[in-house]
């Protein structure tokens, strides 16, 4: 339908698998308070994240119950965690539903690709797919020890570069 258009569904994956950040960006909405699947997608379990220096929404849906691993005002940076897959809402199985949105979380479905996918970077019905991301945040260890020490980035009124995860 035109909500989905350019969604994609990642299934089978299992109970409670880390799910991370695709991009950089602000957590925006999390929402963790239903169990299990209701057929109704105001039920769907969510982390959306608005891309940096965009006005484009990542949402990751039908996370589990308490499996948002963010909170609104966070910071994510391309492989942070940020929730745990689960079947929640409007779901039949287990899976990750991951979708851009135009302007906010409940906007358009817009067009996206993968950065590392084969030439085409469409993956089809029925693909494999691994992730080959490094956690950015590894890569950043030296910089982020250094931000939690001074709080440049609230000196600087922009979003913390260390997110508030939970342990």
């Amino acid at each position: 339908d035109r909500s989905n258009r350019y969604a994609a569904d990642f299934s089978p994956i299992d109970e409670g698998h880390l799910t991370t950040a695709a991009l950089a960006g602000e957590v925006v909405f999390a929402k963790e308070d239903t169990e299990g699947p209701t057929g109704d997608v105001r039920d769907n379990n969510e982390v959306a994240v608005r891309v940096a220096g965009s006005s484009q929404v990542v949402t990751y849906a039908h996370l589990q119950k308490d499996g948002a691993l963010v909170e609104v005002g966070d910071f994510v940076l391309p492989g942070d965690p940020i929730g745990l897959a689960g079947n929640t809402g409007s779901s039949e199985s287990t899976h990750l539903h991951i979708d851009v949105r135009a302007g906010h979380r409940l906007g358009p479905s817009v067009p996206w690709r993968f950065a590392t996918f084969g030439e085409s970077r469409e993956p089809k019905v029925g693909d494999a797919i691994r992730s080959e991301n490094r956690a950015l945040r590894e890569l950043l260890g030296p910089w982020v020890a250094f931000e939690r020490k001074v709080g440049l980035a609230k000196s600087l009124g922009r979003p913390e570069l260390v997110s508030k995860q939970r342990n």
